[in-house]
């Protein structure tokens, strides 16, 4: 059975990476070569490289996509180390990352206390006025409200149901079966809103959770990633699905399916540990995934001095290489 379960995982996988590069040409929007080109500006970036990480933002931001705002921030801050206070505020201006900037004891030291607390004042208006246009949203409604019943049934199967019946199985199965049931309907429910709508979850303008579609993506059948490639790789083009939140759900497949290594070191520990680095990095630039830095501890890194995010079991491999290691050329190569 269990090899049975690898043939069948390995087939989905195979088949989802062959049409992996057809589905990005299909897109009027690609962000794929934009978060390319981001992740060698990041790379620059959090080595304190200005200089090289300038004109890698600026070219990114040059493709056509929307920047992320939080792009825009770290554009801000290299601009401000650069002494280019006038560009600096103009990344920073309507932009929600500008929201505390007034705190930061790091960057933004040519920026004037009264400009920061202005710019401030305005992300913190911006993210008010979007968590209210949110709030009314009926899509946004339906979307928390599978959250909390995901997590609610999760939790209940784990922290309250065992031992609630003693030794009585068979009522222990129904009440399983039906609470999976229940867990079908809502996941049901919202995959018909990402069929008509899309995931609708850009981080700059989200009418749905990325925490949320993330949930979705993790507890979905595997069937469901090839019954959907195209438009999941499509969503992933869009900037509608994060590639790390579509990655996340291939290796919990991959994983849960037949037990082998996950292929994208969405789970760090199970990784194969025969792996080498140019075929990590080539798997992580597939959809754009930071070769370099682990997704979860960029965003939330602290502006200190020496301070990286968590970093990829490569980094000094691609470090030590940098000539050879260019998710910009990489694919080209």
């Amino acid at each position: 059975m269990k090899k049975e379960n690898s043939l069948k995982c390995l087939s989905i996988v195979t088949l989802l990476f062959s049409t992996f590069l057809f589905s990005q040409e299909k897109s009027d929007v690609n962000y794929l070569h934009y978060y390319r080109i981001i992740n060698e500006a990041e790379y620059y970036y959090y080595n304190y490289d200005y200089q090289q990480a300038k004109p890698l933002f600026e070219k990114a931001f040059q493709l056509g996509p929307k920047p992320m705002e939080y792009d825009k921030r770290n554009f801000a801050r290299t601009l401000s180390s650069l002494g280019d206070t006038l560009g600096a505020i103009k990344q920073l201006t309507n932009n929600i990352f500008a929201f505390g900037m007034e705190k930061d004891t790091f960057y933004y030291n040519d920026i004037s206390l009264s400009t920061k607390l202005k710019l401030s004042s305005e992300a913190g208006r911006l993210r008010e006025e979007q968590d209210s246009l949110r709030k009314t949203s009926i899509i946004y409604q339906m979307s928390e409200k599978y959250y909390k019943q995901d997590q609610h049934l999760r939790f209940y199967l784990q922290d309250t149901l065992p031992g609630k019946y003693g030794s009585d199985s068979l009522r222990e199965k129904r009440e399983i079966d039906s609470i999976w049931n229940i867990d079908r309907i809502n996941m049901a429910q919202m995959d018909s809103i990402f069929q008509i709508h899309g995931f609708m979850a850009h981080p700059d303008d989200f009418m749905i959770s990325p925490l949320t579609v993330g949930l979705f993506m993790l507890h979905v059948e595997p069937e469901y990633y090839i019954k959907n490639k195209d438009f999941l790789l499509e969503q992933v083009g869009k900037g509608q699905l994060s590639a790390e939140r579509y990655a996340l759900g291939l290796d919990k497949m991959i994983y849960l399916s037949n037990d082998l290594p996950v292929h994208y070191e969405m789970f760090a520990n199970l990784m194969d540990s025969t792996l080498t680095a140019e075929e990590f990095f080539k798997r992580k630039n597939e959809f754009g995934m930071s070769p370099y830095f682990d997704f979860r501890s960029k965003k939330y890194t602290k502006p200190k001095p020496g301070m990286l995010p968590n970093t990829s079991r490569f980094y000094e491999v691609y470090r030590n290489e940098k000539y050879k290691y260019n998710c910009e050329d990489y694919n080209k190569n």
